[in-house]
């Protein structure tokens, strides 16, 4: 908006025409966004703002904020709790309010371009650091200095990128035209031209963008990147007092450089009477306080919504879901729901954390089973320490080894490994175990030195005694399940492999009933889609709908494009933690419906 309307203006026109050209370039810019939350708020507090310059009035930033913000929550009740709408008005807030308070105080010690430099992202940072923890329970250290970097990079990619967006609107524009003007001008050859054309600023994009990239994983990777914070509550109470004494002291600094000094006295006599000076500091004075009584009002605004968003935030109802796959990374962690309180927990991702998090979102405090399909660290690490946060009846496990895993010794006593064919059944839930067959067993119920790995289909050969368990065996010992959940609206049926990889499956087929897969509704994916993992178990279940549990800019690649694509080859719906975060999966009549929080 501002770009087209100094263009206009170096263009001779009218404050009228500048501020239509303006409003007209904002609107387009919009819907060629997309009403984002953030977007909405930047276009209606835009409007707002040419508005009162088409009224001969300037200065009404903060009031313009928080109109928009009445209009659009008004208009949209659901953007009180939406986290990108919340993140986007304390900063466009903290910007107004305190970003040139900021300023003064710093370039008291540092020049005026630096000292904006550091006040725009550190008022930014300290405005939206309370409602950020909500969404991460750290503090990122070095977020200020990543955030200047990084700045000036951010106009040189949106700027080549809506040129290269016009580009291509030009050409689409204007071909019909050629084409009635000039026959054979609007071919796909000649649109190729305008596609080319774009490519040149996308060019220009490019390396900005890629650079802002690498300065965001050089920053997150330096020691230190994440300090701990108390989470919950108490941390979030803790963090917004600390923000709100910081900016306290920032402006009280402010406030006193700012303050009229007395003129010192002189030797003339009819010099200490000055009317007119005195006149003037009583109207600065009052309109300093005037200042102050607003800056006074509007941080208790801004503190009250802050404090009644998290509080919303904080206690906002669960989706409806009958399974949750759990939103832990590069790893898998799966709910499945057996009462108002409980479930059955299929891994547990990387992340003690994490799984935490999940359990307290779907409000389960009791799980009347954790399984654990095999030994890796992204499937078993986070159930550290989960005998202290929630009761547990019983373990299953699988595993490449003779021993119990690490992390699973906290219940040692009801740990077991179950054989094809067992079966659990807690509520409306319904777990069987297909494959692998345990490794035979002493009287006492160890296992027997010397004897073949689970996941080789019960065989007794003797093996080196101390063979070294490989990433792929420990991988085909994955337990596969076949849960079914008796719901309101019909039976779900899920298939869990694990990490089972392509050549483990065929293997464990023997021990399916029939030597085959049933064909179900939901497929979680093994192996977080990699292409080890194979397609003959997409093609064989042929599921409605496929969940991925994966990082997001994971390093190995996961999903592979061929697992993607062999998933849409069977016509199955595909939804993965790394572009959703956490899955709340239901049945609706014959559709399996994904939500998330």
């Amino acid at each position: 908006m501002t770009l087209s309307g100094f263009t206009a203006l170096s263009l001779g026109a009218g404050r009228r025409t500048c501020v239509g050209v303006g409003l007209v370039a904002l609107a387009g810019f919009v819907v060629l966004v997309g009403p984002d939350p953030s977007v909405l708020r930047a276009g209606v507090m835009g409007a707002l703002g040419g508005l009162a310059m088409l009224s001969g009035r300037a200065g009404v930033s903060l009031n313009a904020l928080c109109a928009a913000v009445t209009g659009l929550v008004l208009a949209r009740p659901d953007l009180a709790t939406d986290m990108g709408f919340v993140l986007s008005v304390l900063a466009t807030a903290g910007i107004v309010v305190s970003a040139r308070p900021v300023t003064r105080v710093l370039s008291t010690r540092l020049p005026t371009v630096l000292a904006v430099c550091i006040a725009v992202p550190l008022v930014a940072q300290l405005w939206c650091g309370p409602a950020l923890l909500l969404l991460n329970p750290d503090l990122p250290l070095y977020s200020l200095p990543a955030n200047m970097v990084a700045a000036p990079l951010v106009p040189v990619v949106t700027v080549a990128g809506l040129l290269a967006v016009c580009v291509l609107l030009t050409g689409l524009l204007l071909n019909p035209v050629l084409s009635w003007a000039l026959p054979g001008a609007a071919d796909p050859a000649s649109f190729a031209g305008w596609d080319r054309a774009a490519s040149l600023p996308v060019g220009i994009a490019s390396y900005p963008a890629r650079t802002i990239g690498w300065i965001a994983d050089t920053f997150a990777s330096l020691p230190g990147a994440h300090v701990p914070w108390p989470p919950d509550v108490p941390g979030f109470l803790l963090l917004t007092v600390l923000t709100v004494l910081a900016l306290a002291v920032l402006h009280t600094v402010d406030a006193r450089m700012r303050w009229p000094q007395p003129t010192a006295g002189t030797a003339d006599p009819t010099s200490a009477e000055r009317p007119v000076p005195d006149a003037v500091w009583r109207a600065r004075a009052h309109r300093l306080r005037a200042r102050r009584r607003l800056l006074a009002a509007t941080a208790s605004l801004a503190l009250v919504m802050l404090l009644v968003t998290a509080v919303m935030w904080w206690f906002r109802p669960p989706p409806e879901w009958e399974s949750v796959v759990c939103d832990v990374g590069q790893g898998d962690a799966v709910l499945h729901r057996t009462g108002e309180h409980s479930a059955v927990l299929v891994d547990g991702g990387p992340d003690p954390r994490a799984l935490t998090r999940c359990l307290r979102d779907a409000d389960v405090t009791r799980l009347d089973a954790v399984i654990a399909t095999h030994d890796h660290a992204d499937h078993v690490a986070g159930l550290e320490g989960l005998a202290e946060i929630v009761d547990v009846d019983r373990v299953w496990y699988s595993a490449a080894g003779d021993t119990l895993p690490d992390e699973l010794t906290q219940w040692a006593d009801i740990a077991t490994r179950p054989a094809p064919g067992e079966q659990l059944h807690v509520g409306p839930l319904t777990v069987e175990v297909l494959a692998p067959a345990p490794p035979p067993t002493t009287p006492d119920g160890t296992p027997t030195a010397g004897t073949a790995p689970s996941g080789s289909s019960g065989s007794t050969s003797p093996r080196p005694a101390h063979r070294k368990v490989t990433s792929e065996d420990e991988n085909n010992a994955s337990l596969v399940l076949l849960l079914t959940l008796d719901g309101p609206d019909g039976t779900t049926t899920w298939l869990s492999a694990g990490d089972l990889e392509a050549d483990g499956y065929r293997r464990d087929l023997r021990t399916f009933p029939g030597a085959h897969p049933p064909t179900v509704d939901v497929l979680k994916v093994s192996h977080h889609g990699a292409r080890n993992g194979g397609t003959d178990i997409i093609h064989d279940t042929h599921p409605a709908l496929a969940v991925i549990s994966v990082g997001e800019d994971n390093s190995y690649g996961h999903p592979h494009p061929q697992t993607v694509a062999a998933l849409q080859e069977v016509g199955a719906a595909v939804a993965r933690t790394d572009q959703n975060g956490a899955l709340w999966v239901h049945r609706e009549g014959e559709r399996m419906v994904v939500s998330r929080r």
